[in-house]
């Protein structure tokens, strides 16, 4: 198979340093019961800004068990080797979507010599080549065609209107779906728009606006 060089430059560099990070870093999703942006946890923190609610633990094994939801947020994702320096924000896909959604994989947002880069994580997408394509819908938008590139590690998807992508998530009110055919089966991923906007001054100053 022949590797189109002009596409792949650009990602190929990024990739070595993004799947160590990838590799490391928790994952920020929802968990059931809490609902579409939310995550629970074991305790109740009422001074906590980001404490939403407290409701009964649908799977607890008695009736006095609780969750404590609380808002899902985007985790910081930078990383410096002294050559290139990645700055970046990830999150996971929530399953409590409406639309069906039906997978946990990562998207990650990183600014890289003043260009943005978004991958979603996904293993085995299907492409002819390197090059394949998904479907794309803010908040319930009509669904648009979303061409992508495969990573050589076959462990991500590059968006190739990453700019593009970013600006539309900036603009949209809860969330974006995107639905990736890969060779386990058809995902379909619901990331919530959560604080995306409160990094727009750390992209600014590393030369990546929205």
């Amino acid at each position: 198979m022949k590797t189109p060089r002009k596409i792949l430059t650009v990602p190929l560099v990024s990739m070595v340093f993004l799947a160590a990070l990838i590799s490391s870093a928790p994952i920020a999703s929802a968990e059931d019961g809490c609902g579409f942006g939310f995550q629970s946890r074991a305790t109740e923190d009422l001074a906590d800004p980001d404490y939403v609610k407290t409701i009964p633990d649908p799977y607890g094994e008695f009736d006095s068990s609780k969750l404590y939801c609380y808002k899902v947020k985007w985790m910081d994702d930078d990383s410096n080797d002294g050559f290139t320096k990645i700055v970046g924000i990830r999150i996971g896909a929530d399953s409590n979507d409406d639309d069906f959604g039906n997978a946990w994989d990562n998207l990650s947002i990183y600014c890289i010599k003043k260009k943005f880069e978004v991958y979603v994580w996904v293993d085995y997408a299907y492409s002819v080549g390197w090059s394949g394509a998904g479907q794309i819908r803010f908040d319930n938008q009509s669904a648009k065609n979303m061409p992508y590139i495969l990573s050589r590690s076959l462990q991500s998807v590059m968006i190739r209107d990453s700019a593009g992508f970013v600006r539309n998530f900036a603009k949209a009110k809860k969330k974006v779906t995107l639905k990736i055919n890969t060779t386990e089966y058809t995902k379909i991923l619901a990331y919530p728009k959560a604080d995306l906007l409160s990094y727009r001054a750390k992209f600014k100053k590393a030369g990546c606006t929205y």
